[in-house]
């Protein structure tokens, strides 16, 4: 500012306690006193209003309340436009256009119409654009500074709304240009908060983007390890800092970044009930959304591949709703659209459906989370939201094929697999716009396609057709373990790793299909290779309720090979593991003990 704020000693005090609203009216109260004495300093009180408001904006607890603060931060952005207007001074042009640039932003939230909202935005980038290379001319570096880090934001927000990954790649290194050069710029020192909040914006903005936008591989890993790089920087320079906001913004994008490249899922968990921590002491709604959004994701990843206790799990997948319902909350009020919540709520379903062992409780969860999914599925395409889009795909093609596994009525599933069939081209052809080499996602992904062959093998009753199915569903299987493992060699992960295993699994028993049909030893070396592998990643793991079932399926195999003095040793290896699993969850002995009885009994 350009006088000495030591007559606003309230107002710095009100926003150290994140008391936004009362902070934005008493920079407007003393904006009206300066409009005459020093227009210059009342334009920049309006614009810190401004801030406040839209600050204030994010700890609404409805729409109508966000969306009348939004109007109020726009307001003060043209107030200060109107009085830059009329200030002699070297920078009001330039404080004219970072004005009208975060107008317009601000205004592209309050339209629920997302071609509006991009129009908008579009605007708001091309005049942000044009302020920044005036405060350049300006020489203003702490302003410059200030001007780039809205710019980032500004195009954060835009890409949210992209559906190609080739214009999301131009606008990701479009922000790595402007900010790389505005770090450069200035003394960090001097400039310590804005340096982090820069920081914070270029994780933000690269995230795990890297992993869907470049085909080069070393290009993935150098740009994924920049974003992890500007994460932790950011983080630990806020956590100096102490400034509760910022360690909420930086924590959740490190928790998500760190996951995705590194796989350590306590370590993500942590972070997130940071942020969350520090979203209830600042009252922050868009913190809190983001956070519980967080915390649904990871823990139901840590439902479905890391815990065995089928309690734990259940209580984990109801959790993870839970927090999925809060994040969506949450985001409704601020307007923001909506992108792993969705894939979180309706992927606890599936979660809980998997786990229910009771047949009609299984149907109808499965039919539940479909429901759901469509809803969601409905709300982030009028949102504009593609990657909301594609997840919420992603898990309506898993609870179809879900769905479709247990359904008894041969003509409903019929009907069932092309509903399905029609959701996973979608997917497939979405996925292959907006992340293509993302080799995960894209395993996954076409893992439903393959999926739904196989669940179509069972019905058909001409055996050569049957066998066309089963062969098609196994090349397209072969691709997706083909992906899975590039994914795994570029980033591994335990935890990823336990998740392949689960395919590979399905894998294994598609072989074992196969062989039935053809008798060929062929597939079945390959399933008993493909168990192997499966077993090794439990192994490693330790988890012995899966290694005992994985050595129940070879000694199956081999029992119905005739090889029956393997078929024994795999069965008393099923046994054994099954005590362990029995001394680790004193509350299963019975059910483990039981499982662990009948496999000594098949090995003798």
């Amino acid at each position: 500012m350009s006088r000495d704020l030591g007559d606003l000693n309230d107002a710095i005090r009100l926003e150290r306690d994140y008391r936004w609203l009362d902070a934005a009216k008493e920079y407007g109260e003393a904006a009206s006193t300066y409009v005459e004495l020093d227009p210059l300093k009342a334009g920049e009180l309006h614009e810190r209003a401004g801030y406040c408001y839209h600050r204030a904006s994010h700890q609404s607890e409805t729409n109508e309340e966000f969306r009348n603060l939004i109007a109020l931060a726009s307001r003060s952005c043209e107030k200060s436009f109107d009085i830059y207007g009329k200030v002699q001074d070297k920078s009001s042009k330039t404080r004219q256009l970072q004005c009208e640039a975060q107008s317009l932003y601000l205004r592209s939230w309050l339209h629920e119409d997302s071609s509006k909202r991009e129009k908008l935005l579009d605007q708001c980038l091309e005049t942000g654009k044009k302020a920044l290379k005036e405060w350049s001319n300006v020489g203003d570096a702490a302003s410059y500074l200030k001007n780039c880090n809205e710019l980032l934001t500004h195009l954060y927000t835009r890409s949210e709304l992209v559906s190609d990954h080739k214009e999301v790649r131009k606008i990701i290194e479009e922000a790595l240009e402007y900010g790389e050069a505005a770090i450069g710029a200035v003394e960090e020192e001097q400039n310590r908060h804005e340096s982090t909040i820069m920081r914070h914006l270029l994780s933000h903005i690269l995230s795990d983007k890297p992993m869907e936008i470049y085909d080069s591989v070393k290009k993935q890993q150098e740009m994924m390890k920049r974003s992890l790089d500007y994460a932790q920087e950011a983080y630990e320079a806020a956590e100096q800092i102490g400034d509760a906001y910022l360690i909420g913004r930086t924590s959740g994008v490190l928790s998500y970044v760190s996951f995705e490249f590194t796989g350590d899922l306590e370590h993500s968990l942590r972070l997130a009930n940071r942020q969350l921590e520090t979203a209830e002491r600042t009252r922050d709604t868009y913190l809190r959304a983001h956070a519980n959004e967080l915390l649904a994701y990871l823990t139901l990843w840590k439902a479905n591949v890391i815990d065995e206790d089928p309690e734990i799990q259940l209580s984990e997948s109801k959790s993870a709703l839970e927090f999925a319902e809060k994040a969506i909350a949450n985001y409704n009020v601020i307007s923001k659209p909506i992108v792993f919540a969705y894939m979180s709520h309706a992927g606890s379903y599936n979660q809980l459906a998997r786990n229910e062992i009771r047949l009609d409780e299984k149907r109808d969860l499965y039919k539940k989370g479909i429901d759901v999914a469509k809803k969601d599925l409905e709300q982030a395409r009028s949102e504009g939201s593609p990657t909301g889009t594609l997840y919420t795909l992603h898990q309506l093609a898993m609870l179809l094929n879900g769905q479709i596994e247990y359904e008894k009525d041969v003509d409903e599933k019929g009907k069932q697999i092309k509903k399905a069939e029609s959701v996973v081209d979608e997917l497939i052809e979405l996925s292959s716009r907006l992340q293509p080499y993302r080799y995960w996602n894209q395993s996954i992904f076409r893992s439903y396609s393959a999926l739904l062959k196989i669940e179509e093998s069972k019905m058909e009753m001409d055996q050569q057709r049957r066998l066309n199915l089963l062969l098609a569903a196994l090349s397209e299987g072969e691709e997706c373990v083909r992906l899975g493992k590039t994914h795994l060699d570029l980033h591994p992960s335990a935890t990823f790793s336990l998740d392949f295993a689960i395919g590979l699994k399905k894998m294994g028993e598609l072989l074992s299909l196969i062989h039935e049909a053809t008798k060929e030893a062929q597939y079945i070396d390959r399933a008993i290779d493909t168990y192997r592998e499966v077993l090794k990643t439990y192994k490693d793991n330790e988890l012995d309720c899966r290694v005992a079932e994985t050595h129940w399926k070879l000694a199956s195999i081999y029992n119905r090979l005739g090889r029956f003095q393997e078929s024994t040793d795999e069965f008393e290896t099923a046994s054994a593991f099954f005590d362990k699993a029995a001394k680790k969850m004193p509350h299963l002995n019975e059910f483990y003990l039981e499982y662990s009885n009948y496999m000594k009994a098949w090995s003798e």
